[in-house]
């Protein structure tokens, strides 16, 4: 089991990777499905998940809501629409407790 994990496209992960996250580099829904369930089944307790690849798995994701593990983020990625964003504000204000952007 993993504790940190993040999905998507080469150029938004690889960063991740210097900071000690395990990535999962994926380039198709399919693949983005696929990596995303696996974690889910082995218990990784934070998935940072590509926004487009947010998008696309949000019914698997609705479905393992309920679950303690994992608390799947979205992040801002190529083609967003600002939901990442707009999500990781609204986290940042819960737990700060004031708008820091």
């Amino acid at each position: 089991m993993k504790d940190i994990v993040v999905i998507g496209n080469p150029e938004i992960v690889e960063p991740f990777r210097a900071a000690g996250a395990h990535v999962e580099v994926v380039y198709t829904e399919a693949e983005s499905e696929e990596a995303l369930t696996k974690h889910i089944k082995e218990g990784t307790r934070l998935v940072f998940l590509e926004e487009v690849y947010f998008k696309y798995n949000i019914k698997l994701i609705m479905e393992n809501r309920e679950k303690l593990f994992p608390t799947i983020i979205p992040i801002p990625g190529r083609g967003a629409e600002g939901y990442a964003l707009e999500r990781l504000r609204l986290l940042i204000r819960k737990a700060v407790g004031a708008d820091i952007f």
